[in-house]
């Protein structure tokens, strides 16, 4: 059985929904041990109820540890299964420990491994194309400035402008690239 990505945006945008609006009424209606579900299956860490006791404290509303974990470990369940660990890879989403607790969670963290690398893979594509890209544009805007040099050095300085302004996107993006690749063979090693 695969997992349903649609149920984990849904599950994201839901919890995104829930956390602008912490108020007291959230805070005393909001049924923990099914958002504890929900933060599971969005691949979130078991510690997340720090995060709401803290924003609950002022409203004097106490959240149940025991609910949360038990909510919390029903959504892990269904989330630390290992054909939705490639998914959730692919997908691009950061592993939070949300398996630690399960006995998946080697087998998890393999089948993630392999969806990461494949979403830092497909990354790093699009990056080498945007610096290539970047590359000729930069040749261009050289080649404007040197001519803008010798013919009319007003525009040279407009022409220079941009020219650094070209150097700084092309150097951010082979820092951008090279970080890539340096994830990718972190990943492979594991």
């Amino acid at each position: 059985m695969r997992f349903d990505l649609s149920v984990l945006f849904f599950c994201t945008f839901l919890a995104q929904l829930g956390c602008q609006h912490v108020n007291k009424k959230y805070c005393e209606d909001t049924n923990w041990r099914k958002e504890a579900f929900l933060l599971a299956l969005q691949g979130e860490n078991r510690n997340k109820i720090s995060e709401f006791q803290k924003q609950c404290k002022p409203f004097k509303v106490e959240i149940s540890s025991q609910a949360f974990n038990e909510g919390f470990d029903e959504g892990a369940s269904q989330f630390c299964k290992s054909d939705s660990a490639l998914d959730f890879g692919i997908s691009g989403f950061e592993y939070k420990g949300t398996c630690e607790k399960h006995a998946n969670e080697i087998n998890f963290i393999k089948n993630y491994n392999k969806g990461r690398l494949n979403f830092l893979k497909n990354k790093l594509l699009i990056k080498k194309t945007k610096l290539e890209e970047s590359e000729t544009r930069l040749w261009r805007k050289k080649n404007e400035f040197e001519l803008e040099s010798n013919t009319n050095p007003a525009l040279a300085v407009k022409a220079y402008d941009e020219l650094e302004s070209y150097k700084a996107e092309n150097e951010r993006l082979k820092s951008e690239y090279e970080e890539l690749k340096l994830l990718i063979n972190d990943l492979k090693s594991k």
